[in-house]
């Protein structure tokens, strides 16, 4: 798979090369010769169009080769792809701005050649035949400065079309960006409302739970109070048959007590 990548890499090359050079000859052009001018043009733009198919051909190829080549490499060859992409681009331009100033030059030329066969001829001294091809020869020159001008009108619209459809997508773009925002924000609110709604939740489980461990001590101290006999701070009447109960004083002093009277009767027996 690298080995594709690798030739594609190296066509690719190649191909740049060649534009390079056509573009620096379209730009040496006097600008006198406008079939020969519009034949490299059309194949310089070819060579173009030839290339973007290559650059295409290599990014998806690519895409495929992430786990085989590893992220490095991945890295290595996507900045070369990069750089063809940019250099298309830049030859594209070069061509097209190099086509227009020779376009131009041609009208300039065409028309200083009119001004200057209108200034030697002269028509009085002229003859029916001369007069006749004289108004040929402007009628073509007419026609072929009109068929320039028409085509610089129609490369005008196409770029007006072609920014105006940029301009729509990228409007498009924008109001799907605005949209993605909007409902990025819709989404935001909504957690955070469910957000406060879980951390009201939170607090009442906690109140809940404190008010039941209240009642629970609660509970647990009325029944210790009662098992101890504690009622509005009068003597405690403890039941001492309780386990936790055997271990108080009063308690011990009865079972010392009862003791007490056991060993005054063995005694006397």
């Amino acid at each position: 798979m690298t080995e594709e990548i690798e030739h594609l890499d190296g066509e690719l090359e190649k191909i740049l090369e060649e534009i390079r050079v056509g573009a620096g000859k379209l730009q040496d052009m006097k600008g006198n010769d406008v079939g020969k001018r519009q034949d490299r043009v059309e194949h310089l733009n070819e060579r173009i169009a030839r290339a973007k198919q290559m650059l295409k051909g290599f990014a998806l190829e690519l895409r495929s080769v992430m786990q085989e080549v590893g992220r490095e490499a991945h890295e290595t060859f996507d900045k070369k792809r990069q750089a063809h992409q940019e250099a298309i681009e830049k030859l594209a331009k070069d061509i097209d701005i190099a086509n227009r100033a020779l376009e131009k030059k041609e009208l300039l030329a065409d028309k200083q050649g009119r001004l200057v066969k209108k200034k030697e001829f002269d028509a009085g001294a002229a003859g029916g035949g001369e007069i006749i091809e004289q108004g040929k020869r402007v009628q073509e020159a007419s026609m072929g400065a009109l068929a320039r001008t028409e085509k610089l009108v129609s490369d005008m619209e196409g770029i007006g079309n072609d920014t105006n459809i940029a301009l729509h997508g990228q409007t498009n773009q924008i109001k799907d960006t605005h949209a993605t925002v909007e409902a990025t924000q819709a989404g935001i609110g909504a957690a955070g409302k469910k957000v406060r709604d879980i951390a009201r939740r939170l607090a009442t489980d906690k109140m809940i739970v404190c008010l039941l461990l209240f009642l629970v001590l609660a509970i647990i101290g009325i029944v210790v109070v009662n098992s101890l006999g504690i009622v509005d701070g009068s003597d405690p009447d403890i039941d001492c048959a309780l386990d936790f109960t055997q271990i108080t004083s009063a308690c011990r002093e009865a079972q010392d007590q009862a003791n007490a009277g056991a060993g005054g009767v063995d005694a006397g027996g």
